[in-house]
């Protein structure tokens, strides 16, 4: 399908999605005179509304990409992605109990070859109604292959966020704030059987440390590392197996082109180096939306704009990283720095 055919499928879909919303609208006011037949069919019309919307947008969305793959010299599969192992080895995420991915991506940026593609990851969850799926993470993995192969692995993370994503923080905050309101209960109420309250606070320690144990098992064999720049510690926690190596990885430079991805992406961005690759797990994006209000023409051009100068802030990373392997195998660096 051309541009032009996709443009003109667009006005044609946001015309009639534009005249199903108007007259849901106008039901929904006749629906509040008491007429609930009205609130019902102005429901049925803008949910048929969202429904075209969402169509033109997926077929676009095919359309699109494969031209713009083409454009930028990548290959483009809608319907594959990296793989369940493949996204466990970057060592980001704990094992999930249902794996989704799709739209892979595949070239090279400035020599080091990438792939990339849309995953979500979701674990069970049993309720009295039975058991459904909740999603943990939802975005895009990278993986680039570096030139060479690092020794141990570094991994680094949104501020405060550990070591691996899924972490639940809304059932974290609840489980703290339950103990929370057990000790003000016992503080405020006093047990009746005479026991004191250090009695009490001490059986309710061991609960309040079973959330901090299961956070420490998320990177076990890591240790926290500190580094000296101030900006890259504001976003990112770092992860290492050692002090040394991580810093050794993680120069001022290599700090300095993960800042400058952040900034561009503005989503949470976790990342790891192990082997030969280099992995980023970008939370939450959608690297082609199809906005309708905008001319078919405009959203593939500026696409192509944005695509291109990710991939490259992305290559930065690892460009940064074989940069600084490259010094010390120069003898740049004294040994153990």
């Amino acid at each position: 399908m051309s541009l032009a055919e996709l443009e003109g499928e667009r006005r044609r879909t946001l015309l009639a999605a534009g005249l199903l919303l108007s007259s849901a609208g106008g039901l929904s006011l006749l629906g509040l005179s008491g007429r609930e037949w009205a609130l019902f069919l102005g429901a049925l019309l803008a949910l048929l509304a969202q429904a075209s919307i969402g169509s033109f947008r997926a077929r676009a969305k095919r359309a699109l990409v494969v031209p713009l793959a083409r454009a930028l010299g990548l290959r483009y599969w809608p319907e594959r992605g990296l793989s369940r192992e493949e996204a466990l080895a970057s060592g980001l995420f704990p094992s999930p109990d249902r794996y989704e991915a799709e739209d892979l991506v595949e070239g090279e940026v400035g020599g080091i070859p990438f792939a990339s593609s849309d995953i979500a990851l979701y674990r069970r969850v049993r309720t009295k109604n039975g058991t459904s799926y909740e999603r943990f993470f939802e975005g895009v993995l990278y993986r680039f292959r570096l030139p060479f192969a690092v020794e141990g692995e570094v991994r680094f993370a949104p501020q405060g966020r550990g070591a691996q994503v899924g972490w639940n923080r809304g059932l974290l905050f609840l489980w703290y704030g339950l103990l929370a309101f057990l000790a003000l209960f016992a503080a405020l109420v006093p047990p009746g059987n005479g026991l004191p309250l250090w009695a009490v606070y001490t059986f309710l320690l061991p609960f309040a440390l079973v959330p901090l144990l299961a956070w420490s098992q998320r990177g076990r064999g890591l240790e926290r590392v500190v580094l000296e720049g101030a900006e890259f510690e504001r976003l990112f926690d770092v992860y290492g197996e050692d002090q040394v190596g991580a810093r050794r990885l993680l120069t001022p430079r290599t700090q300095e082109a993960l800042v400058r991805l952040r900034r561009h992406l503005g989503r949470p961005l976790w990342g790891a180096v192990r082997g030969e690759y280099l992995w980023l797990a970008v939370e939450n994006k959608d690297r082609f939306p199809v906005p309708l209000l905008r001319p078919v023409e405009e959203t593939f051009e500026a696409w192509k704009a944005r695509y291109r100068e990710e991939l490259l802030e992305a290559f930065r990373v690892a460009e940064a990283l074989g940069l600084e392997e490259e010094a010390r195998r120069r003898g740049a660096f004294p040994e153990g720095a």
